[in-house]
């Protein structure tokens, strides 16, 4: 039986505390979870449609920040593109994709929003949404949660044990029936979509990179010490994130990781400044800075 959005806060034990239109702002800042979906009422499940609304124009501009972007190891065109994010499609739900805020709901789905096409932060899970005409009409459900990661994780539970037999059937891929836009759950577990390279790091100086993040590396004048491995560093941070079951974290408690793990040694003085140094260089994968200057890393999608 489809799920509604109520019954995915049931199963997390959790009070729905409203729903925005897609791009407006959630108005609560404390950690939580958000359901993505067709429709306003959450006791509805009849607000579906029997096929994805796959925008040809955001598919162009995906191909067009992500030239590389392969589907089964071959380049892609719009047409095939298109065809294969749609046979992710479940005709018979309204839900399209269940997210966490580890530490502020506001904060989390505005960088959501903000995401552009092809690129891998702040927010790169949920890109197939992002491919649908119709975007500008979904609604964003959300609930304040103590415990984010376990309350997705039921979230996600309950409606991939109440997908229907004959819906599994229509996927392209039956095992992993999913909302349309979560790629991967649990950890480490993914949609077998085919679909490489569609989102990537605009450091890179690749065709997604804004001029603004191109020079962010060269701006500072730190000096960063020989014996910090930056890709390492970057990677523990993302293995955490991951066993964890984050979708993000600040830097000084990123710090706090790297200190522990004998990975980067934290000042004493001022918390995190070791690792912050290295964000101002734009060295850190999924690295985010909110409008107060505060730094977070987000959990990076795998592909």
């Amino acid at each position: 039986m489809p799920s509604s959005v109520r019954y995915l806060f049931d199963s997390a034990r959790l009070q729905r505390d409203g729903a925005v239109r897609w791009r407006e702002p959630i108005p609560s800042k404390a950690p939580g979870v958000y359901v993505v979906s067709l429709g306003s009422d959450p006791d509805s499940i009849s607000e579906t449609l029997s096929s994805a609304a796959i925008s040809p124009t955001a598919i162009t501009q995906l191909l067009g920040a992500r030239p590389k972007l392969t589907v089964d190891g071959s380049r892609s065109d719009v047409e095939l593109l298109s065809l294969r994010v749609a046979e992710f499609w479940l005709p018979d739900e309204s839900i399209l994709y269940v997210g966490l805020a580890g530490t502020s709901l506001r904060d989390r789905v505005q960088a959501y929003y903000s995401t552009k096409l092809g690129r891998r932060s702040p927010h790169a899970g949920g890109w197939f949404l992002k491919l649908l005409e119709n975007i500008e009409d979904l609604w964003v459900h959300y609930a304040v949660s103590d415990d984010p990661g376990g309350s997705e994780h039921k979230m996600l539970d309950a409606f991939v044990s109440a997908v229907s037999p004959a819906a599994k059937r229509a996927l392209r891929d039956p095992d992993h029936p999913f909302p349309f836009a979560n790629l991967e759950w649990p950890r480490g577990v993914r949609k077998q979509h085919g679909i490489r390279g569609a989102t990537g790091d605009a450091r890179s100086g690749g065709p997604g990179a804004t001029q603004t993040n191109q020079m962010k590396p060269s701006a500072p004048r730190r000096r960063i010490p020989r014996d910090v491995h930056v890709g390492q560093i970057s990677a523990y941070i993302q293995a955490e994130l991951r066993r964890r079951n984050r979708g993000e974290v600040t830097a000084v408690e990123a710090a706090r990781w790297l200190d522990e793990a004998g990975l980067l040694r934290d000042s004493q003085h001022r918390r995190g400044l070791p690792l912050r140094n290295l964000l101002r260089a734009g060295l850190i994968e999924g690295q985010r800075q909110e409008p107060n200057s505060r730094w977070f890393i987000d959990r990076v999608a795998t592909h």
